[in-house]
């Protein structure tokens, strides 16, 4: 049944507002008072969406003469991200625009320039179109934007595990478009599942890596490194190295760390270190071996190269894990090319599994569930 919200306009007695069918004209007679006549106001219950369409002051700008800010996508502490188009193109873009209240805020207004900064020209890295600042002083961000999902989202609908050779060749292609901004002296700090998008084409994932967010990115000095200010904390504490945790000078040794605690997570589909706290969580990083994943996952018969290089990546100090990004990338390329005939035969059964896996998320959305809320399961993001 359609309902209305109505405001009480003219009644001294009554301070309330009220839901009524549509069929209601106009009079309204409350069983507690005798008689009593009240004149209402008629006003439509919206939607979260369309309200937020209708009181977001950026929907319908027009920036830089060339981009049509048209829907709300998402948003995160920083910033908010719409759909847009560019009218010289009409083709679809992302459009990050820094909210507001951020404005007087230094700390936040320079995590925003930084990712502008940070995603440089690289396949797996999100493309950027333009920059500037609104007339009423907000920076933006010009972006691709991307169909498909984030690998944290994947993660959930496929119960956390991910076969063999599809987990070496997303973080292959993380560790590639990682090595470019190591090579301009940039430094993520926050490699996590929900940082990696894989891009679709249609309904059809093809798992082509886009990695995102390079907001809390950091230009190192080659010589010396980065080190955080006393008492900051930057990161995501689960996917976190020892030396971003204590506080030590970080170099591109750290995303190293981070991505392998990403590859062993997809392949055991058990998180690398769990406890009840960040705290905790963090004090195993610092001190704790990592478990062994072949204990973990013997169904799997682990390469015995494979666990070499994730246990490296692994390592607490950062001179006994590879070097450079470039060489962690390598290695896992390596890995793909020394075990051709059981790569593609594990291959096939990872993709059966995987379609297998789609066809059953896709029927627990169509069952009717009253007790749901609606969800979406492909989603435009860039973040």
């Amino acid at each position: 049944m359609a309902f209305f919200n109505i405001k009480v306009i003219n009644c001294g007695l009554l301070r309330h507002s009220w839901r009524i069918d549509r069929s209601v004209k106009g009079v309204l007679w409350y069983s507690n008072f005798r008689c009593l006549k009240a004149e209402v106001q008629f006003q439509p219950r919206l939607s979260v969406e369309t309200r937020q369409v209708i009181t977001d002051k950026h929907i319908g700008e027009l920036l830089d003469d060339r981009f049509r800010v048209v829907a709300p996508l998402g948003e995160g502490g920083l910033s908010r991200v719409y759909r847009g188009i560019d009218q010289t193109t009409n083709q679809p873009v992302a459009i990050k625009i820094l909210k507001s209240q951020f404005l007087s805020d230094k700390d936040a207004a320079g995590r925003f320039a930084r990712e502008t900064r940070a995603c440089l020209s690289h396949q797996h890295l999100v493309q950027i179109i333009d920059r500037g600042i609104k007339v009423s002083g907000e920076p933006f961000i010009v972006m691709e934007l991307l169909q498909g999902e984030t690998l944290a989202e994947m993660l959930k609908r496929t119960g956390g595990k991910v076969g063999l050779w599809r987990a070496i060749n997303l973080c292959r292609q993380t560790a590639e478009a990682i090595a470019v901004a190591h090579g301009e002296g940039i430094v993520h700090r926050d490699i996590k599942p929900s940082n990696i998008f894989l891009v679709s084409n249609g309904q059809v994932q093809t798992d082509f890596v886009k990695v995102l967010d390079f907001g809390v990115a950091k230009v190192i000095d080659q010589t010396n490194g980065f080190q955080t200010r006393s008492g900051e904390t930057v990161g995501t504490p689960r996917f976190m190295s020892p030396e971003q945790i204590t506080g030590e000078r970080i170099d591109g040794r750290s995303d190293i760390y981070s991505l392998s605690v990403v590859l062993y997570e997809m392949v055991t589909g058990s998180t690398l270190f769990g406890g009840a706290s960040p705290f905790e969580v963090m004090k195993m990083h610092v001190s704790e071996p990592p478990p062994d994943p072949r204990k973990l996952r013997p169904d799997l018969r682990l390469p015995a190269d494979f666990c070499e290089a994730l246990l490296r990546g692994l390592a607490k100090t950062p001179g006994q894990r590879f070097q450079t990004m470039k060489g962690f990338e390598g290695a896992l390329r390596n890995i793909e090319e020394n075990h051709p005939n059981r790569r593609r035969i594990d291959g096939l059964f990872e993709k059966v599994q995987n379609v297998l896996s789609s066809r059953k998320s896709a029927d627990q959305r169509e069952k009717p569930n009253d007790d749901r809320s609606d969800r979406g399961s492909t989603k435009g993001s860039t973040k």
